[in-house]
């Protein structure tokens, strides 16, 4: 019943994608916390609740990942072999790493200024949108190249969701 070999895609049933039906899995999240629910094992051995009690908290670890543009990106090139360590993985293209330090300008010296601040949050999202396209076809397209590709992106899709989190 507790299947901790699957991965989250297979613990809700999903498909191998990085586009990810939300309403669908929080459908099937919901499933697997009924089944591990404690009115469920309140005549179980103790080894059970508890198995019980860590399926429920990897079935929530897997919704909070599988939900999230970037630990989903992440998790899923991980899963094909290309993982991702945010840590380590410093390395970035010149050209974005100038367009970091100009946003990161923009926001410091626009802090105050309420219009600014919105025009600034349009614009992340629209690099985030366009970003998350290219994940999509770079998924679908699973090469070696497409996969490194995806890395570099999920590391841009990481600035830009911690910056739009600094501006909110």
């Amino acid at each position: 019943m507790f299947d901790f070999q699957k991965n989250y895609f297979e613990l809700f049933a999903l498909p191998l994608d990085y586009d990810v039906d939300l309403l669908q899995l929080k459908r099937k999240h919901r499933e697997v916390i009924l089944q591990t629910h404690p009115d469920r094992f309140v005549n179980a051995t103790p080894q059970e609740k508890r198995l019980a009690l860590q399926y429920s908290a990897y079935a929530n670890e897997g919704l909070q990942i599988l939900t999230s543009s970037v630990k989903r990106s992440a998790y899923l090139l991980g899963l094909l072999g290309c993982p991702v360590d945010f840590e380590k993985s410093s390395a970035m293209s010149p050209n974005f790493l100038m367009k970091q330090m100009h946003l990161r300008e923009q926001l410091a010296v626009q802090r105050n200024d309420q219009q600014a601040m919105q025009q600034l949050k349009c614009s992340i999202e629209k690099e985030i949108t366009v970003i998350e396209k290219q994940l999509h076809a770079l998924f679908l397209e699973r090469s070696q190249d497409a996969l490194s590709q995806a890395r570099e992106l999920t590391l841009e899709l990481r600035f830009f969701e911690k910056l739009m989190q600094e501006i909110r």
